[in-house]
């Protein structure tokens, strides 16, 4: 065989490893890029899913604070309707008293 041919021969081999180590590389380049995308999908999902619950779970704390305040605020109203004016008048020129200022006595 004449040195020619075989340079030749040669260069077709490495061609035809060149061309193969390629075909291994993109098929794995895909393979890792369907990779990523599905575990960004799936902590995506997850993501969402925690500030769901986080959100429904302040939501629920806002309520529960809500109904203690408006259940205070009821109770309080309820014991200051139950008074007479003759038990609340003292109390309210007491307060006015230290609010407005006035001849002292």
């Amino acid at each position: 065989m004449d040195p020619l041919t075989e340079v030749f021969e040669v260069e077709q081999g490495t061609r035809a490893l060149l061309d193969a180590e390629r075909g291994k590389a993109a098929q794995w380049l895909e393979e890792t890029q369907r990779t990523i995308d599905q575990t960004t999908a799936s902590e995506i999902a997850r993501v969402d899913a925690s500030a769901a619950a986080e959100q429904a779970a302040a939501r629920d704390a806002a309520a529960a604070k809500a109904r203690e305040i408006v259940n205070a605020a009821e109770s309080l109203a309820a014991r200051v309707a139950s008074c007479d004016d003759a038990r609340l008048r003292p109390i309210v020129w007491r307060r006015l008293a230290t609010i407005v200022p006035g001849p002292k006595t």
